[in-house]
C-alpha cells in the first residue's frame, strides 16, 4: 500500500516565483519522500522532481487506520504520520520577498491531491486547512505592508511591523480581532487619548505606542462565543446562515 499527497506553494527566493507542487509520498516498504516537482517553463509536457527530505515509517498494512498529513506552513514543508514528525524541510526565504510578493488571486486555490495504490482503502476525517496571513493593499508603499487588507479609507496607523515593531511593557496588551483580515483592531487605532497617556503609561516610557492597550482599560472578560464564521451556500459567496453549532461559553 502507497500513500501520495499534494500541495502546492509558492517557495522560491524572488517575488514573482510561480507555484510548485510539495508532495509527500509514501512507499510500500515505510520509506518518506518529500518532493518538490515544477513544470518547465518551456514545455510544459516537462518537470523535475526534487527530492526535500526523507523518512521511515512502519509500512501500513490492510485493515489497520494510520493518520497521515502533509503541511506547508510559513514556508516550512512537514509529513507528519501518526501524530509523529517523519519529514521536513525549511524553504529560505527573505522577508522582503515575501512584502514585495503580490497576494494570489482569490480564485487561485491550492492544487490539494491524495492518491493511494496497491489496495482498496477508506479515507477518514479527510480535511484541508488553512493558516490565516496579513497581505497589503499597496505593496509599493512601505507604510502599508503587514496591515492586513482592509480599505485604503480605514488605514490610520503609520508605525506597523516591521517598520516598527509594537513593543509591550508589563500589563499592556496589543488586541487582535477574530476576523483577523477586516477586524477594526489595535492595527488601526490611533494615537492614545493625552489623558489616557498621562495616567496609565509605565514609568519610565517617554509614550505608548498607538493600539496599546494599558490592564485598567481591559475591563469585564468574555465569556460567550456568539457569532462563529457564518455557513456558506458555496465556497465563493458570503457566508449568511449562522453557526449555531459553533456558538458556545467560554471556560
Amino acid at each position: 500500500l502507497a500513500v501520495s499527497m499534494q500541495t502546492t506553494a509558492r517557495v522560491d527566493n524572488y517575488p514573482e516565483a510561480p507555484r510548485v507542487a510539495i508532495s509527500a509520498n509514501i512507499d510500500a516498504d515505510g520509506q518518506v519522500v518529500l518532493q518538490r516537482r515544477e513544470s518547465s517553463r518551456v514545455d510544459a509536457d516537462k518537470s523535475k522532481t526534487i527530492t526535500l527530505a526523507k523518512g521511515k515509517i512502519e509500512p501500513f498494512v490492510a485493515g489497520k487506520c494510520r493518520d497521515v498529513e502533509l503541511w506547508y506552513v510559513d514556508q516550512h514543508a512537514l509529513v507528519w504520520v501518526d501524530g509523529k514528525l517523519v519529514a521536513e524541510h525549511r524553504f529560505e526565504i527573505t522577508m522582503d520577498t515575501l512584502q514585495k510578493r503580490q497576494p494570489l488571486e482569490p480564485r487561485d486555490f491550492a492544487d490539494v491531491r491524495i492518491k493511494v495504490s496497491g489496495s482498496p482503502v477508506s479515507l477518514h476525517r479527510v480535511g484541508v486547512d488553512r493558516d490565516i496571513f496579513y497581505a497589503a493593499v499597496n505593496k509599493s508603499s512601505p507604510s502599508q505592508r503587514g496591515q492586513g487588507i482592509m480599505p485604503k479609507d480605514q488605514f490610520s496607523r503609520r508605525d506597523v511591523y516591521p517598520l516598527n515593531p509594537i513593543k509591550l511593557e508589563h500589563n499592556q496588551f496589543f488586541c487582535l480581532g477574530d476576523n483577523s483580515p477586516m477586524s477594526l483592531d489595535s492595527r488601526f487605532w490611533p494615537e492614545p487619548n493625552a489623558w489616557i497617556d498621562l495616567r496609565m503609561r509605565p514609568k519610565g516610557i517617554d509614550k505608548v505606542q498607538a493600539g496599546v492597550v494599558p490592564r485598567q482599560l481591559m475591563m469585564g472578560r468574555a465569556f460567550f462565543v456568539y457569532f462563529p464564521a457564518p455557513h456558506r451556500t458555496s465556497p465563493n459567496k458570503v457566508g449568511v446562515f449562522p453557526n449555531f453549532g459553533q456558538m458556545r461559553f467560554i471556560n
